[in-house]
């Protein structure tokens, strides 16, 4: 499930912060990488895996990543496997089917994953707190050492704060009324102190307690990207059923074991259930305490199992026959279809979704400048541009202020008055606009001091006219009556201009370039030759519709 192709976005950027830290042998404390916030205090909290992924990438190219991506999660599966007490095997086979669905809508190569190391292992350690026999250097010690790994490895970090809280209220809780009570509250609170203050051995100390709470409440009140819409906004049929059942599953060993019912677990499995309701990014944290949860509990009831080996052994094999059906599936590629996603089973990067032709062409012409574009695409103009282009936006998220964010999404929405005063607040050379945003081509195609100079497969270029001549780059322009020579009608021609795209696809997305530019005869050819291939294709029936919208209205189309 690792080693499939896929859209990456976030890599670029940690990739070149990686090697900016490298080669300049200290970490990031400012903005380097846009123009809008150039120079801001930036808090780069992800600097241990932006150095381990640029060294990997430095030694081995994309298979390093690769082989970073299947190290993360395996051990992330390996160190949850060494901490729970493997019994009953049974539910931890049918607990792994949905763990799995939900564990795969997170299989990038980010460094969440070195917090998912330490995670199942805190949850473990955790469970000594509540064992007031225990010395108090045996319970506390492994912790603050995990806590000191954890806050240099990941932002993530304070979640070991929040399970050992849960462990100590439930310790306290269970003890109460016992010789001595206040004796082990003061130890435990004080153990309690000593793994928060552990949090301030990392290089930026307050300042990335801070830093990360202020982040919490930007990002979590302000959701842009995909990754922090709740689930029930965007999730598939699959992976809502994945969810309900592993929550389902969960939950009724809580109800098995309430003799010996964990008020800290059962508080944590809540929390982290809500979480990943309100964010999807929170989907797999969630299918890592529920493996944990159910088994302990299994654990904890394993009599009630054991009267029932025979259901359990039978519900355990169908899931086995189940996740051979799930792997031959990924394998196929059907189950990214099955989820709407863009992936495919090998290695490699999909180009398809990223402005490749456009900061290639950017890179060997030479163009300097700021440059406009979708916070989505600013990662990989960074890695690939800077320093001579710098982006709008990218995906940071957390550094950029809201009202900044707002304004760009309004100017790529086709507000022109919003373009505009973008235009007199900064100094802007040009703009990436993929195929999608139309109207902003429009707008742009409107003004007379700006002018197109690059088609891709994804995404075209477009600069003013005085940064085109003040470098030198005039001759770069495309006319308007020469835009047929960007008309592609040649299967061949198509595919090794960008082998990720469907024939129909890539014609499509010219097309909507040629449809924003006003350019009506070469949609109609785009869309005549993807009928006459297929009199049922659904892009050229898209493009036909749209076609005679054109024909059918007096005044002209917006």
């Amino acid at each position: 499930m690792c080693w499939h192709a896929f859209v990456p976005y976030d890599i670029w950027w940690q990739l070149a912060h990686g090697q900016w830290i490298l080669e300049h042998r200290r970490l990031i404390s400012s903005d380097l990488f846009t123009f809008t916030i150039a120079g801001e205090p930036y808090l780069d909290k992800y600097w241990f895996f932006e150095c381990l992924a640029y060294g990997l990438y430095r030694m081995l190219g994309w298979n390093g990543i690769e082989l970073l991506r299947f190290v993360l999660i395996f051990g992330c599966l390996l160190a949850t496997g060494f901490s729970i007490r493997r019994q009953p095997i049974a539910l931890l086979i049918v607990l792994s089917l949905p763990a799995l669905i939900l564990l795969e809508l997170r299989m990038g190569p980010r460094g969440y994953w070195l917090g998912y190391w330490l995670y199942a292992p805190c949850l473990r350690l955790g469970e000594r707190l509540k064992q007031p026999e225990r010395a108090f250097w045996s319970a506390w010690s492994p912790l603050w050492l995990l806590q000191i790994a954890w806050v240099n490895l990941h932002g993530e970090f304070f979640w070991g704060l929040l399970i050992a809280a849960a462990y100590v209220a439930e310790g306290l809780w269970s003890e109460r009324g016992v010789e001595r009570w206040g004796h082990y509250a003061a130890r435990q609170c004080g153990g309690f102190a000593l793994m928060a203050l552990c949090c301030l051995m990392n290089p930026f100390g307050w300042e990335l307690l801070l830093g990360i709470y202020q982040e919490a409440q930007l990002v979590g009140l302000r959701p842009v990207s995909i990754e922090w819409q709740a689930l029930w906004r965007y999730a598939a049929p699959l992976t809502w059923f994945a969810w309900l059942a592993l929550a389902g599953a969960t939950a009724a060993t809580f109800v098995i074991s309430r003799k010996s019912l964990s008020l800290a677990r059962l508080a944590l499995f809540l929390f982290f259930c809500a979480l990943s309701l309100r964010s999807l990014r929170f989907v797999a944290p969630m299918a890592l305490i529920s493996i944990f949860a159910a088994m302990e509990n299994g654990w904890s009831a394993r009599e009630f199992y054991r009267s029932r080996d025979r259901q359990m052994n039978l519900f355990a094999g169908f899931t086995v026959c189940a996740l051979l059906i799930l792997l031959w599936a990924v394998g196929s590629n059907r189950y990214y279809h099955w989820q709407k996603e863009l992936r495919r089973f090998g290695g490699g990067v999909i180009t398809s979704e990223l402005p490749v032709s456009a900061a290639r062409m950017l890179r060997e012409a030479g163009i300097e400048g700021n440059f406009l574009n979708p916070w989505d695409d600013g990662d990989y103009l960074i890695w690939n541009c800077w320093p001579k282009i710098k982006v709008a936006e990218d995906g940071r998220t957390a550094p950029f202020p809201p009202p900044l964010s707002q304004a760009l999404a309004a100017i790529f929405r086709g507000d022109a008055a919003a373009l505009e005063r973008f235009e007199a607040q900064y100094p802007i050379d040009g703009a990436v606009v993929p195929w999608s945003y139309a109207a902003l081509m429009r707008i742009l195609a409107d003004r007379e001091d700006w002018a197109m100079i690059h088609i891709g497969p994804y995404a075209t270029v477009w600069m003013r006219t005085a940064s085109l001549e003040r470098q030198n780059l005039s001759e770069r322009i495309i006319p308007p009556d020469e835009l047929q020579r960007f008309l592609v009608l040649d299967p061949e021609q198509a595919a090794s201009e960008e082998a990720w795209l469907t024939y129909s696809t890539y014609v499509y997305r010219r097309a909507n370039v040629f449809y924003a530019l006003r350019r009506f005869d070469l949609v109609r050819r785009s869309a005549d030759d993807l009928l006459a291939r297929n009199p049922q294709d659904a892009l050229g029936l898209r493009l036909d519709d749209a076609l005679h919208r054109v024909e059918n209205t007096p005044a002209e189309p917006q």
